[in-house]
This record gives structure tokens, C-alpha cells and sequence, in this order.
């Protein structure tokens, strides 16, 4: 598999390249289409340059707009086998992830240290998580149900790092824990297919949702450990989850303003699955079987897709290491598909 993304094409620049390209350019001469990136690239690093920017997010099969969707449209998979999640092995998963999330925070001396690539504190992101894992586990046992819609999450992030900006470290560590074992707990009994509630009015099934606490803990046990100088593993089979789950929910999370105009078709094939097609259509997204024609074709590493996908590592990391290219009629547009959703 080759080093990096299509020779000649501006993907191989990095993130730092904004979303519009001259794509004139790009067809007539690699070499003009370098020049122009690199130069609009300088006017908008400022932009782009920081972790986290633009993170794919959590996906659908049926088409919708950003966070629009009918009220309580159920999500369904079923007609994208690859998509499908085994909820036993999800939530094992989580219960491991939540082990080791909770292990390695029990570790921090410093609470207060920033969290690189991030705005908060180890001892913000113990909150953050605490307070996530306890809404995860109320919607799956019934005792709460998700308030606002999905462009509201950030929001109920911040209140609750206020709410609990009292509470100590040590206990935040401590629900963390509870609240997987929790959650875990009641999907004993469940079937993967039983509904989940989601924010803006959406359902989703609790194997899907599982595999959304899963990405939380990964990911998030990722911010943790690079900023402790610590190890911190990814099993490509839990990526393989968290981009499925991710998959389900896409429609739901495309971002309206920057997608207006674009007609892209993206094929994206996961080493050892899974493969998916989204449409872009306006503003709009859907995401289909992968058998089917494609403007861009992404194949990617798991762990580096999702990595790269919320936001942690840039485009030419993950492309020098010979774990992301981008194939088909017009490959450069896979410089703009993690900038067409909304943070997770």
C-alpha cells in the first residue's frame, strides 16, 4: 500500500489544506495545484492547524440533514450488513475500556495538567468522562432520556464540567468507573437491536450505543495518556466498533454549511472492515451498502482512521505511514470529508 495519499495531489500537504481546492488546478498540473494550496494554506493554518477541528462523528443509512432528522426516526443498519454491531462483545469492550480509562486516571498526580490537544484538565476530562458515562448509563436503563439536540452536546459538556468543578478528582475516577460497570450491567439481559434514545430526537439501538460510549473511552483514554506520557493501545477490532457505531450516525452529524454544493460520493474501506459508502448531497448525507460507484475512494487503517477522524492526528501523519489512501475519479476530495461533520 503506498506511503501516502495520490502523488501529485494536494491531500499529501496535511491538514493545514482548506476544504476548497482548485480542482481545475489539481487536474492540469500537480505542480500549479501545490503552489495554490500551500499558498491559501498560509492565510488559514491558523484555522486548521489545531487537533480536534473537525472530527468525522457518529453516522445513519437513511438520508438527513445535520442534526434535522424526522423526530424519533429510528436508525437502522440492517440493510448495511458491515455495519452491524454484536452488542456481547461491545459492551465487553466498554467494561475493559472503562477499566483501563479509570486505571490510568488513578494514576495522574496532576490534575490540573492540560490535556494536549484539548481545552480542559486531566481533572476536566475525569468530569467530563464521569458525567458522560452516567447519562450513557440512565438512557440505556430508562431512568433519563436525552435533552436538546445533537448540536446542543457541546453545550451540556461545559455545564456539566461547572456542576462539578467542586467535586474531587479521586471520586470523579471513582463514577467513572461505576457508571461503566453500570451500563454494562443492563445490557445483560438486552438484545442489540432494543432502542437506545439519542439526542435530537433520534433512536438508536443499544449495540450502537455501546459502541458510542466505547469511542468516548477510547478516545478520550487516548487525550489521557499522551498527555501522561503513558501507553495507551488501541485493539483495531474496538476501532472497527467505534466506526461502525460512528457510521449509524453520520446523516445526523453532516455539517450543512460547509457540505452546501457537494455531490461526493465516498467509498470508505476499513482494513478488515467495515465498507460503507457516504452521499453528499447539499447539505445532506446518507450512507449505503459499499458496492456501488464512488467519486473517492478512502482506505485506511482502522485505529488511524479513527484517530484521524476524531480529530487527534493530521492527514499526512496517518498517509506517511502508509495507513491512509485515498483512490478514484477525484481523490482530493477526501481532503474535505472529515471537515464535512460536526465534532462527536
Amino acid at each position: 500500500m503506498p506511503g501516502r495519499l495520490s502523488v501529485g495531489r494536494p491531500d499529501a500537504l496535511g491538514t493545514g489544506v482548506p476544504p476548497v481546492v482548485e480542482e481545475q488546478a489539481v487536474a492540469k498540473s500537480a505542480r500549479i495545484a501545490r503552489t495554490v494550496a500551500v499558498r491559501v494554506r498560509r492565510v488559514t493554518l491558523a484555522r486548521y492547524q489545531r487537533l480536534g477541528d473537525r472530527p468525522f462523528a457518529d453516522p445513519g443509512s437513511q438520508e438527513r440533514g445535520s442534526a434535522g432528522g424526522r423526530e424519533g426516526a429510528p436508525v437502522s443498519v440492517t440493510e448495511i450488513p458491515e455495519l452491524r454491531i454484536d452488542l456481547a462483545p461491545a459492551a465487553e469492550a466498554v467494561a475493559r475500556g472503562g477499566r483501563r480509562l479509570a486505571d490510568l486516571l488513578s494514576g495522574a498526580t496532576e490534575p490540573e495538567r492540560a490535556v494536549k490537544g484539548l481545552e480542559w484538565t486531566l481533572g476536566e476530562l475525569a468530569a467530563h468522562m464521569a458525567a458522560r458515562t452516567a447519562r450513557f448509563a440512565a438512557y440505556l436503563d430508562g431512568s433519563a432520556t436525552p435533552q436538546g439536540e445533537i448540536a446542543d452536546i457541546g453545550a451540556e459538556n461545559q455545564a456539566d464540567l461547572r456542576e462539578r468543578r467542586e467535586t474531587p478528582f479521586a471520586d470523579q475516577v471513582a463514577e467513572l468507573r461505576s457508571n461503566v460497570e453500570a451500563f454494562v450491567g443492563t445490557t445483560r439481559g438486552r438484545l442489540g437491536s432494543d432502542p437506545f434514545p439519542w439526542y435530537s430526537g433520534i433512536t438508536l439501538d443499544v449495540a450502537t450505543g455501546s459502541g458510542l460510549l466505547l469511542g468516548e473511552l477510547v478516545v478520550h483514554g487516548f487525550d489521557a495518556a499522551r498527555t501522561m506520557d503513558a501507553a495507551w493501545p488501541i485493539a483495531a477490532e474496538d476501532a472497527r466498533t467505534i466506526l461502525r457505531a460512528a457510521a449509524a450516525l453520520a446523516p445526523w452529524y453532516v455539517d450543512p454549511e460547509r457540505t452546501k454544493g457537494d455531490r461526493t460520493t465516498y467509498r470508505v474501506s476499513v482494513r478488515g472492515g467495515p465498507a460503507f459508502r457516504i452521499r453528499m448531497r447539499d447539505g445532506a448525507a446518507s450512507v449505503e451498502p459499499s458496492d456501488g460507484p464512488a467519486d473517492c475512494t478512502i482506505r485506511a487503517d482502522p485505529v488511524m482512521l479513527l484517530l484521524l477522524l476524531y480529530g487527534r492526528i493530521g492527514r499526512t501523519q496517518a498517509a506517511l505511514r502508509g495507513k491512509l489512501v485515498a483512490t478514484g475519479r477525484r481523490p482530493w476530495r477526501a481532503l474535505r470529508f472529515e471537515r464535512s461533520f460536526l465534532p462527536p
